[in-house]
């Protein structure tokens, strides 16, 4: 096949993909990338395909790969008896607190790192770096024993939506994150503010967040999908089955179903979970590359 000049864009020039070299290592990368594509493809197909066959064909021996007849009707009856109503609002309320939560302290530890740098700023950076090396697990028990009786107040916040929110106040990958796209705005507009008077915490709600779109968005969806995805620190904190999200709901009705129904239930909420990653992709990657653009 003939190639054009005009179409060769990339890092290798129309010459050097001339090689039969250079066209056969561009053949292997695409048959990785293919394979690559495949190998992550196949178990949701697999899962959208085996959610809307019958029990009856579900089991059967040798088993098909497509659904002789898509039963469509399962999906207002599983949505029905699941329930998730419930569990999408408590963990729409999870991840909104986290989300807020998330941006105000976070933000606001990025934009003093970037921009005000106080004295022992340095300090704090290191810091964030060391306790980024930390195992997320290592955390797991004493944060637990601190909720079960919580220091100064001596009161237990299990059941309660506290131990979600109060840890999205200090993560370390999102304070740089933040810090990052921050190093990015311009510190005229922080200077002319201060001109007219605006201290910095207005400067930061009335500039730097309105400047900060992409990155606010990334981490509003980090919010949402790390809610959904979620399970092992709800199962301990949340023992009240009207309080708990999606991934315990459908923990819970696992042997309560069908096969074919509880593959349906969780391509519902694989679904959901897509359509609001693929609403704010745009914004996800724009608030990753542009956080690494430095002024």
């Amino acid at each position: 096949m003939k190639i054009k000049e005009k179409n060769i864009t990339g890092v290798v020039g129309y010459t050097e993909l001339k090689k039969p070299s250079v066209r056969i290592y561009h053949f292997l990368i695409a048959a990785v990338l293919v394979l690559h594509i495949v190998v992550f493809l196949l178990p949701l197909l697999w899962l959208i395909l085996s959610a809307f066959k019958s029990t009856k064909e579900f089991l059967q021996i040798p088993p098909t790969i497509f659904p002789k007849k898509f039963h469509w009707e399962y999906i207002p009856k599983v949505w029905n008896r699941c329930k998730f109503g419930i569990a999408y609002l408590n963990t729409g309320i999870i991840a909104a607190g986290g989300c807020v939560f998330n941006i105000v302290f976070n933000g606001l530890t990025g934009y003093v790192l970037a921009h005000l740098r106080p004295r022992g700023s340095k300090l704090v950076n290191t810091l964030i770096f060391w306790m980024m090396l930390l195992p997320g697990g290592m955390s797991t028990v004493p944060l637990y024993m601190t909720y079960t009786n919580f220091p100064i107040l001596h009161i237990s916040l299990v059941n309660t939506f506290w131990p979600f929110w109060l840890p999205a106040m200090f993560n370390c990958f999102n304070i740089l994150l933040f810090k990052s796209f921050f190093n990015g705005i311009s510190k005229t507009y922080i200077e002319a503010a201060r001109i007219d008077g605006c201290g910095n915490l207005k400067a930061f709600i009335k500039i730097i967040l309105p400047l900060s779109k992409p990155i606010v968005m990334t981490q509003a969806v980090f919010s949402v999908t790390g809610s959904l995805n979620d399970f092992f620190w709800p199962l301990l904190i949340l023992t009240d089955d009207k309080l708990k999200p999606i991934a315990l709901k459908l923990y819970a009705l696992k042997g309560m179903m069908t096969q074919n129904e509880y593959l349906l239930a969780m391509l519902i909420v694989t679904f959901i979970a897509a359509i609001i990653f693929l609403m704010f992709q745009k914004y996800i990657v724009q608030g990753i590359s542009l956080g690494g653009i430095k002024e």
